[in-house]
C-alpha cells in the first residue's frame, strides 16, 4: 500500500470529547488528498482513544494510528512521537478545538508545498472562541500570527530572519512541514523546550537558511481565549518565554557571526527596556531595515466576517451533534 502524502498528527492532553470529535471530523472531511491520522496523547488520565477509534470506524476511517505516553512529557515529545510513527511526506499538527478551515485545505496546501519544494509552509488562521451557550465569536481585534504574513513571500534568508527573529511568530496550528525536516528540528530542541514545539524549531530552521513559504489562504479555525490573549496564566507565559530564550541562545551558539542573530538577541533580551529604533540602528543597522520593511505591510487582522461566522457555526453544530450522539451510545 502506498504511503500517504500527509500525516495529520492530532496532539491531545486531557481532551474534551466534543473538541476532539470536531477536530477528527474536520480531518475526515479532507478530500483529493491521501492522508493518515495519527492521534498521540501526552499522558492523560483518560485519553478518549477508545471512543475516538470507535467514532472514526463509524465514520468510515478505521486505519488511524493511536499512541499514548505513560506520563506527561510535554508537547515537544508528544509531537515527535507522532511524527516518528507517521509515514507521510508532510505532517500537519492539530489539537482538539482547532479544525481545518474547509474540506480542501490539505489538498491545496500540500499542492502548494509540492510546487514550491517547500520544507516549511504556513497559512492563515481564523481565530474564534465560544460563549457559554456555544455561540462562536470571531474577535475582529485579533491580529493574525504572523501579523504580516506577506513578509515571508521574500525567500532571501535575510528577509526571512528579519521577519521571524523579531517576534512576528507563526501560529503553530497553521504549519504544514516536510516530516523529515520537522523531525530533525524537533529533535534539536528536545534539550531546550518541553511545550513550545513550533517557534523554537522554526527559529533554528530559519537560522540554517531553510525558507518558510506563505500559503495565502485560510487553513484552520483556531480556538483562542476571549480577548486579545491566547490565554494561559503568567506562569505559563514565563515557561514559554524561557523556552524561546533557550532557542535564541542555541541559535547564537550555532551562528555566532550572523548579524541578524546578534541584532535580534540584543533587541529581545539584552535591554530591559527597548531603545528607540534609531539607537538600536547605531549598533545594528539591520534593525532599521527591518523597521521600515514592516511599515510597507499592514497588520492583518482576524477575518471576522459574517460568512466565516456562519460557516463555523454550521460546522460546530454538526460536530456537536455527532459528539452528543456518540455520548449516548
Amino acid at each position: 500500500m502506498q504511503d500517504p502524502l500527509v500525516s495529520v498528527v492530532v496532539l491531545t492532553y486531557r481532551p474534551a470529547w466534543a473538541k476532539l470529535a470536531g477536530t477528527l471530523l474536520s480531518a475526515l472531511r479532507q478530500k483529493d488528498i491521501a492522508f493518515e491520522l495519527v492521534v498521540t496523547d501526552d499522558g492523560s488520565e483518560d485519553t478518549l482513544q477508545a471512543r475516538a477509534r470507535a467514532f472514526l470506524e463509524r465514520e468510515g476511517f478505521p486505519s488511524a494510528v493511536f499512541l499514548s505516553a505513560e506520563r506527561n512529557e510535554g508537547t515537544v515529545r508528544n509531537f515527535l512521537r507522532g511524527m516518528r510513527a507517521a509515514k507521510g511526506k508532510y505532517v500537519y499538527a492539530i489539537s482538539p478545538g482547532d479544525f481545518f478551515y474547509n474540506d480542501t485545505v490539505l489538498a491545496r496546501m500540500t499542492a502548494f508545498a509540492e510546487a514550491r519544494g517547500a520544507e516549511i509552509c504556513f497559512g492563515n488562521a481564523v481565530f474564534y472562541f465560544r460563549r457559554p451557550d456555544g455561540t462562536p465569536v470571531l474577535p475582529p481585534d485579533r491580529p493574525l500570527a504572523p501579523c504580516r504574513p506577506e513578509l515571508y513571500n521574500d525567500p532571501r534568508p535575510g528577509a526571512q530572519k528579519a521577519a521571524f527573529f523579531f517576534l512576528d511568530y507563526i501560529l503553530g496550528a497553521a504549519y504544514l512541514r516536510r516530516r523529515e525536516t520537522a523531525i530533525r528540528y524537533t529533535e534539536k530542541i528536545l534539550p531546550l523546550a518541553r511545550y513550545a514545539e513550533d517557534t523554537p524549531s522554526t527559529l533554528l530552521a530559519i537560522g540554517d537558511g531553510i525558507p518558510v513559504h506563505y500559503f495565502p489562504g485560510k487553513v484552520v479555525w483556531y480556538e483562542c481565549a476571549e480577548g486579545n490573549s491566547s490565554g494561559g496564566n503568567e506562569r505559563w507565559k514565563r515557561i514559554l518565554a524561557g523556552e524561546y530564550r533557550a532557542a535564541y541562545e542555541q541559535l547564537r551558539a550555532e551562528h555566532p557571526g550572523d548579524p541578524y542573530v546578534r541584532a535580534a538577541r540584543r533587541y529581545r533580551y539584552e535591554k530591559e527596556e527597548k531603545e528607540p529604533v534609531w539607537k538600536q540602528g547605531l549598533r545594528h543597522p539591520i534593525v532599521v531595515w527591518r523597521f521600515y520593511r514592516r511599515r510597507g505591510f499592514p497588520v492583518r487582522m482576524n477575518e471576522a466576517t459574517e460568512e466565516n461566522r456562519q460557516a463555523l457555526a454550521a460546522f460546530l453544530k454538526e460536530a456537536d451533534r455527532l459528539a452528543q450522539a456518540d455520548r449516548m451510545r
